[in-house]
């Protein structure tokens, strides 16, 4: 028993509270304390049930702490991001906190909660970011965000720092979206419907760029993600390709969603080594591009050519025995000019003055009439 008064033990028996004097009552009869009881289980109920209608309202109306309940489409998944990059855009140490508990994919947090407020206000420091979101799309309980982040030093972001634009994965559970953690240069996981040759071609690519040793197989990671953003056709005409095989094309600023590579209508009779070894070429401009999206740094000219041609022959050396018999057997007949070309790069970079490949590529591509003008000089 305990004191009605004062809440200490009693004794049994006992007719007076040692601590507070108060006189103790007699014990009421079984029922009363049934309904006591039931009655306090009541109050309490309604206590706790009052407590979540307060809670849940003033996070609705004041903007709280809970993301759960975002509905599994794309409305609740944009209302998820946008709620997401408003706390990363405030950056106070509660938004961020609630980015790390309500955001983050729980399998990507690499640190404790702790470490990870710890990390953010060194990193960011006094610096503002500021996000433009340019697309939204959902499909069942897999999402993506197209987004631009801007690191500012002025809270109008007048004064930009560095520019990065990539796309987040995410995926639902629980009423949640949650963010994974790494970019993604795209967010395709399969082609674009495309000329069964060109298939075919992207195919090769990645079966002998994945064949290859371990360092240009880590480096071409990038490139076998890109992949299934590009979207490949012919030209009308050969006169439209204004003396080029293949280009890629593209607006400043586009979305990498669709990479566009245009081909010339000669390569319709050609083989898939040949085809593939010109996607390469192509493929390296389109990633070029991704890559400057990402860290705000666009390739110069020249370099863009030099690393398409170095990449062009890194391909040629990473087919199989088979495949280079085929093209070295077509080059002692002759060859078609989209062979002998092919031929001619791979023999003279290497030739080239520089103290690398890449700076002998960049020389061989400086001395060509035709890059000169494309690169304007």
């Amino acid at each position: 028993m305990f004191c009605t008064h004062c809440g200490s033990h009693l004794r049994q028996n006992a007719k007076f509270c040692e601590k507070c004097g108060s006189t103790v009552s007699k014990p009421k009869a079984n029922s009363q304390k049934v309904d006591k009881s039931q009655s306090k289980i009541k109050w309490l109920v309604g206590l706790v049930v009052l407590a979540v209608v307060g809670v849940s309202f003033s996070r609705f109306f004041l903007g709280g702490n809970s993301v759960t309940g975002y509905s599994q489409d794309e409305a609740g998944f944009k209302k998820a991001i946008d709620r997401q990059y408003q706390l990363l855009e405030s950056g106070t140490e509660a938004d961020v906190q609630q980015i790390y508990q309500d955001f983050l994919d729980p399998k990507a947090k690499v640190m404790s909660e702790e470490e990870y407020l710890k990390g953010f206000k060194e990193y960011w420091g006094d610096k503002y970011q500021k996000v433009i979101m340019h697309s939204y799309k959902a499909d069942g309980a897999n999402a993506y965000a197209d987004r631009t982040i801007r690191v500012c030093t002025d809270e109008n972001c007048q004064n930009v720092e560095s520019i990065s634009r990539a796309f987040k994965k995410y995926y639902y559970e629980n009423g949640r979206w949650l963010m994974k953690g790494e970019d993604f240069y795209c967010p395709r996981t399969t082609n674009y419907e495309m000329e069964p040759e060109f298939s075919r071609a992207l195919s090769l690519i990645e079966q002998r760029a994945t064949e290859a040793d371990t360092d240009s197989a880590e480096t071409f990671k990038t490139y076998l993600e890109v992949i299934h953003c590009l979207q490949i056709r012919y030209a009308p005409a050969d006169a439209d390709m204004n003396q080029a095989e293949g280009v890629f094309h593209f607006i400043p600023g586009q979305s990498a969603e669709t990479l566009s590579i245009v081909v010339s209508p000669r390569y319709k009779s050609k083989d898939d080594i040949l085809t593939a070894t010109l996607i390469m070429h192509e493929l390296t401009h389109a990633v070029n591009y991704v890559s400057g999206l990402y860290d705000g740094k666009h390739t110069d000219c020249y370099l863009d050519e030099a690393q398409a041609f170095s990449n062009q022959n890194w391909f040629l050396t990473v087919l199989n025995n088979e495949e280079k018999q085929s093209l070295l057997a077509r080059m002692r007949v002759g060859g078609s000019p989209e062979l002998v070309g092919i031929a001619n790069v791979l023999q003279t970079v290497p030739r080239m003055k520089g103290a690398t490949y890449e700076e002998q590529a960049l020389n061989f591509v400086k001395a060509n009439p035709f890059y000169q003008k494309q690169c304007g000089t």
